[in-house]
């Protein structure tokens, strides 16, 4: 059975500007994609082009096993049976929410309008005007809206990046749940890491211009396959290290390695790290209070500098010399020759 959709080595350039290169990935049916970087990298770009909306400069779109876009052809929007929920809505002003949720229907849609009101939560909502509602209740129309006419594919640009942090975390919940039902294919863009991890079964990285790694969001945490990749998604500390003999010996000690000898970058999470009463010692430079938990910044006496994410009712002093532990398996990293890795590496 082919792919919902499947992208082959997808390029796109502004005049003799290179948006990005030779993207390739593909989505099941059913699945939530998150296509996540930072700010620069095309996501938005790449969206447009799945949708319909532009025409790539390079390589093939495909849903469902057909062709839909290439550099010689392009189907329509509109024929393509996809979804779309922009950055802030975009809902129309002079609409009731019923009226917004109903574009595009055909007439005596009223069943339609009320069972997607149902879905999102806002029965009873459908007289009232965009600017009688929240921030939050305003997206969940806009989805129901794209997903009315029962569109093959959900495609959503930063959909949550306008509302305030707790509504966004709120709103995204209540937006994964109603995915969830309805079983539709989406492919969403955002430059925030945790909401990529925690709404995808899919994650695709872009950076630099192109794919950086894809996989699960586990995966992508767990298994980095780069440098790049881990300090971008989630948090990371990196120490030098070399390999030797089957061991590499980094400011942590000494500990099994299968791979080749040499330099090394190894990264450990904040998790992986605590504060112990006998460890490598080093100074508090840095703490951080979130509520549930709190980071600490600790400089050893070799000058590297690790982030540790500790309880909150233990949380030292800056200045306080305290020891720190590893106790989880790190990922180790080649240094690269021209020094990238070693300069990323002195980053918390």
């Amino acid at each position: 059975m082919s792919s919902a959709l499947e992208l082959r080595n997808l390029s796109k350039s502004f005049g003799t500007a290179p948006i990005f290169k030779e993207v390739s990935f593909a989505v099941e049916h059913g699945k939530i994609a998150a296509i996540v970087g930072p700010s620069g990298q095309g996501k938005t770009t790449l969206l447009r082009l799945i949708a319909g909306f532009d025409q790539p400069t390079a390589g093939e779109i495909y849903m469902e096993g057909s062709l839909v876009s290439n550099t010689e052809m392009c189907v329509n929007p509109e024929k393509r049976g996809i979804g779309f929920v922009p950055q802030d809505g975009a809902l129309f002003p002079h609409l009731t929410v019923a009226q917004n949720v109903a574009f595009g229907l055909r007439r005596g849609a009223k069943q339609r309008v009320d069972e997607m009101l149902r879905l999102v939560g806002l029965e009873g909502f459908g007289s009232r005007r965009p600017d009688a509602i929240s921030g939050g209740q305003m997206q969940r129309v806009a989805l129901a809206r794209a997903l009315a006419p029962e569109p093959r594919m959900l495609l959503m640009d930063e959909p949550f990046s306008a509302l305030d942090a707790a509504m966004r975390i709120e709103v995204r919940d209540e937006v994964h749940s109603i995915l969830r039902k309805t079983g539709t294919t989406t492919v969403m863009v955002t430059h925030d890491q945790a909401e990529a991890m925690s709404i995808a079964d899919h994650v695709i990285v872009m950076l630099d211009g192109g794919i950086a790694q894809t996989g699960s969001p586990r995966n992508i945490y767990d298994n980095p396959a780069s440098v790049q990749v881990a300090a971008f998604v989630g948090e990371a500390n990196f120490v030098h290290g070399v390999a030797s003999n089957g061991e590499i010996s980094n400011v942590f000690g000494r500990s099994r390695y299968a791979g080749a000898n040499g330099n090394v970058i190894v990264m450990f999470r904040p998790e992986h790290l605590r504060l112990v009463s006998d460890g490598v010692r080093g100074r508090v430079e840095t703490t951080t209070y979130y509520g549930h938990d709190a980071a600490v910044g600790v400089r050893f006496e070799n000058g590297e500098r690790v982030t540790v994410r500790i309880d909150t009712s233990a949380m030292p002093a800056v200045g306080e010399t305290v020891s720190v532990e590893c106790v989880g398996s790190p990922v180790v990293f080649a240094e690269e020759a021209d020094g990238s890795a070693s300069r990323l590496g002195g980053r918390a």
